[in-house]
């Protein structure tokens, strides 16, 4: 079996410094106040009636 030299890697993309969309002072107090979406885990399931 004849093992061939594997093609170098690309380089990795480099990662932007700066986010892709700025938010303005605003927006980013807004989202500060804002609660985190809950996960599955924490949502509390739907009481079910015993009826």
């Amino acid at each position: 079996m004849i093992h061939t030299r594997t093609p170098p890697r690309p380089e990795p993309l480099a990662t932007p410094r700066r986010p892709a969309r700025a938010l303005s002072s605003e927006t980013r107090d807004v989202a500060a106040e804002e609660e985190p979406p809950k996960t599955a885990a924490e949502t509390p399931e739907p009481a079910t009636s015993g009826i």
